[in-house]
């Protein structure tokens, strides 16, 4: 994902490209471009991981933005879909999807590690739930918390 893009995502959202939204979306891109997909904790090519940093990262990396508007515009992100919020045991970590569908994630409780994950099958699960019930369905989440392939093998 480009910065033009994310300033894109959020533009079509209705959001003001302010300067520190423009800086904040560099430094998340900053922050996730070394972790390309599939390098952060596993060797398998098969396990696709998303792009993940704490918000704390963020901070540290952008000493010139107040912290209420740094997770002010991360709530704004987080809320149009473009960065996904993963409470770990009283932290938070920010995912930079890898997908565009509605995913879940598998996080390491080791290395913090994250990856996307699609189950069709719980999709459908959701869907009879919602029209069996007096309820609509608005959203879900679901983190699987276990070892990454590098941590168990340790």
């Amino acid at each position: 994902m480009s910065q033009n893009l994310l300033d894109k995502e959020l533009y079509n959202a209705g959001y003001t490209l302010t300067k520190p939204r423009k800086i904040i979306t560099k430094k998340i891109l900053e922050l996730t471009s070394n972790h390309l997909d599939g390098d952060l904790c596993c060797e398998s090519e098969e396990i696709n991981h998303s792009h993940s940093f704490a918000s704390e990262e963020l901070v540290t990396s952008a000493p010139d933005i107040g912290r209420a508007t740094i997770f002010r515009i991360l709530k704004n992100l987080s809320d149009i879909g473009s960065i996904c919020k993963i409470d770990n045991d009283g932290s938070v970590v920010y995912t930079r999807s890898s997908s565009t569908m509605h995913h879940h994630h598998l996080l390491c409780v080791k290395c913090g590690c994250v990856s996307d994950k699609h189950f069709p099958a719980l999709e459908k699960i959701m869907k009879n739930i919602s029209s069996t019930e007096d309820w609509n369905l608005i959203s879900h989440q679901l983190v699987i918390y276990m070892e990454c392939f590098n941590c168990s093998k340790k």
